[in-house]
């Protein structure tokens, strides 16, 4: 059966193009050796986003590394892909990052890349705004290929996708071992690639005041790019035709100020759901978001859903907890509170692993993915928080099926299901059969024989409110309404 469209342009998304190829990339794993294998073959240029670098992280390790071709720590490598190929020019842009984030930040990064090599141009990207970001992490290779998502090209976010408790790769720059890290990134190639190269080109020009001259595409240059290949076969294909591109950008110097793309799309995704909306958000603050939950809940004419939402088990730094704790739970209370109201099926979870005394060591998640029945799948870099909707510079790409059953619809499907299993730690087979997906968790965790586990939420705190005013900003009048 035909559906509505959901994703449109320009409400909800700047651009919708043709692709040749989708992939998700689970864990940065996968990401970083594909990555890794796109750069090996780049001829013309690369253009590198990010809201954070670390000049050393290796991006290859273990097995694959064994047989590297080149240096496996990014600027390293970076350099040795330059001097391969002397027409190679690399562009690397860089959130000038708040003094708050200086003890997280490897110092002198700036210096590092523009003097490791003549073609290596690395640039900070102040906000405009003192209290936003630029959280865009996205690569471009030849106008070829792209990779956008929230994995970061930083130290402490390696992992594969069996998250163990311990893992001997899974280490920092310092050698000290780094907790499971859970994140998703897209690989794409097709027309859609050149939106992504204009993106960091207007940047780069807001940026630096200067012009990014980038050579035209060759056709034959798609041609060396196959992600699946690229992946060593490890991407999951998303079988799509198109797909669209949102954003949230506020830039007095842009030619549009304010642009609210992400905000919109999920709104209107939320808002269109009929059997399931599954997530992976590392924060869940925004009052905006919860109201577009609370709101389809509340609508009695439209059929009950099964919700889930995987998150991390708590917050990543001392920073972050004294932040954003009382606001987040603040926000899960009420869509509780909402659910067994109207009769929707909730689930708040995360995944752990058990730890060898008998204890477990929970995975953090860091990814961003918002998926509607089999109808609507988008990754990125926002978050559910207030700056993702609305105040920093944010990037998500997605794609939607026509119709229950066609290949997109089942690639959508599949992906939700893979996720699961990641994170569940059981086969596929589970969530094969035709069950509503909140009984499928239910029994998994009735049987107790799985790494997911329910998030429990706390009682907020009286400063919520101050906090989230403070390190969540956004849109005041939807950010500061009273939840019911």
């Amino acid at each position: 059966m035909a559906r509505n469209k959901i994703v449109e342009v320009p409400r909800n998304a700047f651009v919708e193009a043709d692709v040749e190829q989708s992939v998700l990339l689970i864990d940065a794993r996968n990401y970083y050796r594909t990555l890794y294998r796109a750069l090996s073959q780049a001829h013309g240029y690369a253009l590198v986003s990010g809201w954070q670098f670390e000049t050393g992280v290796p991006l290859l390790r273990g097995k694959d590394a064994e047989h590297a071709e080149h240096p496996l720590k990014f600027l390293e490598f970076l350099v040795a892909c330059c001097e391969a190929r002397p027409a190679l020019k690399i562009y690397l842009l860089a959130w000038e990052y708040s003094f708050v984030y200086a003890k997280e930040r490897e110092w002198g990064q700036a210096e590092k890349f523009n003097q490791a090599h003549p073609n290596i141009v690395f640039r900070w990207d102040p906000h405009p705004l003192g209290n936003a970001s630029h959280h865009q992490k996205f690569v471009v290779v030849d106008g070829a290929v792209g990779f956008l998502g929230g994995i970061d090209i930083c130290d402490a976010r390696w992992d594969d996708c069996d998250h163990r408790a311990e893992h001997p790769d899974r280490v920092n720059v310092a050698g000290d071992p780094c907790k499971p890290y859970h994140d998703l990134q897209a690989g794409v190639g097709g027309d859609i690639v050149a939106s992504l190269a204009r993106i960091f080109v207007e940047r780069w020009q807001r940026a630096t005041e200067q012009p990014l001259q980038l050579p035209a595409l060759d056709p034959g240059e798609r041609a060396r790019f196959d992600l699946l290949e690229l992946s060593g076969d490890c991407a999951e294909p998303i079988l799509a035709s198109r797909a669209a591109l949102s954003r949230t950008q506020v830039d007095p110097r842009a030619e549009s100020a304010h642009i609210g793309e992400v905000q919109r799309l999920f709104a209107d995704a939320i808002a269109a759901a009929e059997r399931s909306i599954y997530a992976e958000t590392q924060y869940f603050t925004s009052r905006a978001v919860a109201k577009m939950f609370i709101a389809r809940m509340r609508d009695a004419a439209l059929p009950k859903l099964d919700i889930v939402v995987v998150l991390p088990h708590g917050a990543d730094t001392p920073l972050e907890k004294l932040a954003l704790e009382d606001a987040q739970e603040g926000v899960l209370q009420a869509l509780l509170d909402t659910a067994r109201e109207t009769g929707h099926e909730l689930r708040l979870l995360y995944p752990a692993s058990r730890t060898e005394d008998g204890g477990e060591k929970p995975t953090f998640i860091h990814s961003k993915v918002l998926i509607v029945d089999n109808r609507l799948l988008m990754t990125g870099s926002p978050n559910f928080t207030e700056r993702s909707v609305a105040l920093d510079t944010e990037l998500a790409i997605s794609w939607q099926s026509a119709q229950d059953g066609d290949p997109l619809s089942r690639s959508i499907e599949k992906i939700r299901s893979k996720l699961l299993c990641e994170h569940s730690g059981v086969s596929a087979d589970e969530f094969a059969a035709p069950r509503r997906l909140c009984a499928v968790i239910d029994q998994l965790l009735e049987r107790g024989d799985t790494r997911l586990r329910r998030r429990e939420v706390l009682e907020p705190g009286p400063l919520g409110p101050l906090f989230a005013e403070l390190f969540d900003p956004g849109d005041d009048a939807l950010a500061n309404a009273p939840l019911p």
